[in-house]
């Protein structure tokens, strides 16, 4: 396969990082949402462990539906193309942004959990993009493509999390209560749709033969291969995204912190994610195989992990806050690091006609454990908001201590 121009590539990276505004504006607003006592949707006096187990299920409920909807939204992007499907997700953001910014308005959870189930069902882009990237890439230039796919989307998270700690409660809070961002997010989505419906060209036209759904055609993906990479996967994702969801909710409850102070801190992990992406990863490819790197990326998030546990013991000393901000270095280079290997890997365990589901099937665990690590995570920080990230090492040490799962990867 000839390797296209690399500003073919933009579209698809422009449209991620739009998408990924829209969706991430309001994570720096959840904790407030459930653990601040000026929310609409709570009265003052529920507790802590009643709130925890909300800030779980409203934090989890959005991977849950995903697991088969992405499944199914990426197979379906190896039949009707990837165009039909990103429309779609753009459509779904809107939807998902309004209904929640209308349920933290009137103070209706009803239509925050609406919003949450829409944006599970369809909201999700980036398997899509993956697919595209692959479409677009030779073997040898993947894994760099796939950093900056990685790129954008840390770009977009970065950027959304900034305007929502910023817009939360800074603007009109007396009459929007936390639901601006959200309305800003609704701008976002159209963005992104505009830029699918007249800029994005397909890239991949599906063959007339191909034209039906088989479930077959997706379980033939499972081999020795796609089976040792999904065990990587889910072990650095269990202790990634139980990392990145709950410690808001400890620097809310502990530090008793702003949403500004939560969303500079989400999008400096976000800063992190871009720089790791675009600098660490070519560096690493040029000296370590995809084998090596991965091993390294663990050891390292591993490593800052615990640190960062450590230092939620004592929140509130100034060595511990500044560790809690020096370990995200670390922890976010080395997830996006090792995903970026995931993904090619993947990407090259199939045939081309394949790659919408097999980023589907990635995407499948991913939500899957989301949804887990939110629904545990919230059972747990009833118990000790801190407890989730005191857990977050836990998952590595099989791949710490046991070689196997890397010596089954080609």
């Amino acid at each position: 396969m000839r390797q296209v121009p690399r500003h073919k590539l933009l579209p698809i990276f422009l449209i991620i990082l739009f998408d990924e505004i829209g969706l991430t504006v309001g994570t720096p607003i959840l904790p407030s949402l459930c653990f601040d006592p000026k929310t609409r949707l709570f009265a003052i006096t529920t507790s802590h462990a009643v709130r925890s187990m909300w800030y779980g299920i409203l934090s989890g409920l959005p991977h849950l539906i995903a697991i088969a909807a992405v499944a199914l939204l990426s197979i379906f992007s190896d039949y009707w193309g990837r165009k039909k499907i990103l429309l779609l997700a753009a459509i779904s953001v809107f939807i998902y942004c309004l209904f929640t910014a209308i349920g933290i308005f009137y103070g209706y959870l009803s239509f925050i959990i609406l919003g949450g189930f829409i944006s599970g069902l369809c909201a999700r882009t980036e398997p899509i993009a993956a697919a595209v990237v692959a479409d677009h890439s030779t073997a040898e230039r993947k894994l760099i493509n796939m950093g900056y796919l990685q790129l954008f989307i840390s770009i977009g998270a970065f950027i959304g999390p900034l305007i929502g700690g910023l817009f939360a409660e800074r603007f009109f809070f007396n009459q929007l209560n936390f639901s601006a961002p959200f309305i800003l997010g609704t701008f976002f989505s159209i963005v992104t749709f505009l830029l699918v419906k007249y800029y994005f060209k397909e890239s991949y036209t599906p063959k007339k033969e191909s034209s039906a759904f088989y479930w077959s055609s997706f379980t033939h993906l499972l081999n020795k291969q796609t089976v040792a990479i999904s065990i990587l996967l889910i072990l650095t994702q269990i202790s990634w995204r139980t990392y990145y969801q709950f410690m808001p909710a400890v620097l809310k409850v502990n530090l008793h912190a702003n949403t500004l102070y939560i969303g500079v801190f989400v999008a400096l992990i976000s800063l992190y994610l871009s720089v790791a992406a675009l600098f660490g990863l070519k560096w690493l490819a040029h000296w370590f195989d995809f084998k090596k790197i991965a091993r390294l990326s663990v050891y390292v998030l591993f490593i800052g992990l615990i640190v960062n546990a450590i230092a939620t013991i004592s929140p509130h000393s100034a060595w511990s806050k500044s560790l809690l901000w020096i370990t995200a270095l670390p922890i976010a280079a080395a997830d996006v690091i090792v995903y970026c290997v995931i993904t090619t890997l993947y990407s090259n365990a199939v045939s081309p006609d394949d790659q919408g589901k097999i980023m589907g099937l990635s995407f499948m665990l991913v939500m899957s454990i989301w949804a887990m690590t939110g629904f545990i995570g919230g059972l747990l920080g009833a118990l000790n908001i801190n407890l989730p990230v005191w857990l977050t090492p836990l998952p590595l040490l099989p791949l710490i201590f046991d070689s196997k799962i890397f010596e089954k990867i080609e």
